[in-house]
């Protein structure tokens, strides 16, 4: 199946009312961090319109390679999943059926076969040797072996482009609500200030301001680190809760102990973790893929998950 094949595909099965162009300048601003990234936002609809014909011009390798960096697998797949009916998923899954591209004992659902074949095809624009099989699962590879390179996880003599971390927010965001208000109650009690009365990002200190953007650098190291695991590995939430649960017993000794201040508990504990070797889930011996910075981030992620609180009511 050619690129332009897949995209007519698609496009007949969850294209709607929308022209070519619409359609595919839709699916990228759906499967991207920010929209405004569209790397194909400015050509003319005649110039899109032409990808999905055989004979018509195909994605530059410039373009494909921007689309590789910051398409996220996870909503792809999402944004595919949800404009699939009963009958576009058999229809898709007898046309992908007929290319050997899908079996009935397939364990990925047609979406997540759709968005991967997207990506696939991208990869081979700019001459990347992309998985001929499903994606593995932890245990049917030798993980030592495997490594994070470059924004890739490299496995043997192929490898999985992830998509580009992307910015940090320049202010807190929603995704962000659980732990930061609670680094910003730790950063006031430290001060001598009533838990009700505590700081605003708008006035805190320098060194708690410092204090804070590190802290978020740590937590979108560390989701960064969970989606390349969703994106990467069949069995990723598996994996990412074994993950989490390491990371849990590898601090509540520390948490249980008794502070004078939730600042405190929360730079003992962050000082701690980075003292651990993690020796499971196996996905943690990637090489290069979870450092310092990605452990401290999943302290503020189990924070944000409810699994422990920085700032305790009873304190």
């Amino acid at each position: 199946m050619q690129f332009a094949e897949f995209l007519n595909l698609l496009y007949v099965n969850i294209g709607g009312e929308m022209s070519k162009s619409e359609f595919l300048n839709t699916l990228i601003e759906n499967s991207i961090e920010n929209p405004d990234d569209n790397p194909l936002s400015n050509l003319a609809p005649d110039t899109i319109n032409r990808y999905f014909s055989p004979s018509g011009n195909t994605i530059s390798k410039n373009k494909a390679n921007k689309l590789i960096k910051i398409i996220q697998l996870s909503a792809l797949t999402t944004h595919i999943e949800n404009q699939l009916t009963v009958d576009t998923i058999d229809r898709l899954a007898d046309t992908l059926h007929q290319y050997g591209l899908y079996t009935d004992d397939s364990e990925l659902e047609i979406s997540e076969i759709c968005a991967q074949l997207f990506l696939n095809f991208l990869q081979g624009k700019v001459g990347i040797q992309t998985f001929k099989k499903e994606l593995p699962s932890v245990g049917e590879i030798e993980i030592t072996k495997v490594r994070y390179e470059n924004g890739k996880i490299v496995i043997g003599s192929q490898y999985l482009q992830l998509p580009e971390k992307g910015p940090i927010p320049d202010s807190l965001v929603e995704f962000e609500d659980v732990y930061s208000k609670q680094l910003l109650i730790a950063y006031s009690e430290n001060d001598g200030n009533p838990k009700t009365d505590y700081y605003n990002v708008q006035n805190l200190p320098q060194k708690y301001r410092n204090h804070l953007h590190d802290q978020r650098v740590n937590f979108f190291n560390a989701d960064y680190v969970l989606r390349a695991i969703r994106d990467g590995f069949k069995d990723s939430e598996q994996q990412i809760a074994l993950l989490k649960q390491e990371t849990y017993d590898s601090i509540s000794d520390i948490l249980f102990e008794d502070y004078k201040t939730s600042f405190k508990k929360i730079t003992e504990t962050l000082k701690h973790i980075t003292t651990v070797s993690f020796s499971k889930p196996e996905i943690t011996q990637i090489q290069n893929f979870i450092g310092n910075s990605e452990k401290k981030g999943l302290c503020h992620s189990l924070v944000n998950d409810g699994k422990f609180n920085w700032v305790d009511d009873n304190e």
